[in-house]
């Protein structure tokens, strides 16, 4: 008797995940000279002096007039991991559906949705009008939310099995939901461990054949 294959969805974080560069945010500000604005931000949003909202609000009002597309290619040479292609197509091989859920911007995972098939992304973004940024930022996945997306995602597709994929804190609830979790590039050690497994930057493109893996060994027996 054949069983079907199983179909898969994989939860993908973005920022120190499929980049190298832990913030978007950071990096655009580094590529574009205001990065001690940014880090101003950074510790009055750390010491509690600002919420959530106002700090993204505070760093995209920094971009205030510049070109969204110009943003948008300095985001895309935001350095990257080898492997890339690895994963994403092998993912798409075994039939696992891959969403993306980040608190990073729409203008670098755009470079990943235009490259890879990806079902689902959820992330914010710096607002922009007629391709002229405002100043102000666009807020899907506020902190602490990446959670709450991902069960929603989980319930509106039910999948067979479920991976998980991100580097900090903010994904280990996310790891909690998988029967395959990947930590990858992970500076945390208790991060590493709430994982099945830790790897490092450029071993992300073993991911689906860890799943394969794992698939095979838990697969029912088949009989002739």
């Amino acid at each position: 008797m054949e069983f079907p294959s199983p179909a898969g969805l994989a939860l993908v974080d973005i920022d120190g995940t499929l980049t190298s560069h832990r913030s978007i945010w950071q990096y655009l500000m580094e590529q574009t000279d205001t990065w001690d604005v940014g880090l101003r931000n950074l510790g009055d949003f750390q010491r509690g002096q600002i919420g959530y909202q106002e700090f993204c609000d505070r760093d995209a009002a920094v971009f205030e007039g510049w070109n969204y597309g110009e943003l948008k290619q300095i985001a895309h040479g935001v350095p990257k991991p080898a492997g890339l292609d690895e994963l994403f197509e092998g993912l798409d091989r075994i039939g696992c559906e891959v969403v993306l859920v980040s608190t990073g911007l729409w203008l670098v995972a755009s470079y990943f949705t235009e490259r890879y098939s990806i079902a689902d992304c959820r992330v914010n973004d710096l607002e922009s009008i007629q391709g002229r940024c405002t100043g102000r930022s666009l807020i899907t996945v506020n902190e602490g939310e990446k959670a709450l997306h991902s069960r929603a995602m989980i319930s509106s597709r039910q999948p067979d099995y479920v991976v998980a994929i991100g580097d900090s804190a903010g994904d280990v609830d996310m790891f909690g939901r998988a029967e395959f979790s990947f930590a990858v590039n992970c500076l945390d050690p208790r991060v590493a461990a709430a994982a099945t497994h830790a790897l490092s930057a450029d071993e992300i493109g073993s991911i689906p054949t860890l799943v394969s893996e794992g698939l095979r060994l838990a697969a029912p027996t088949r009989k002739p």
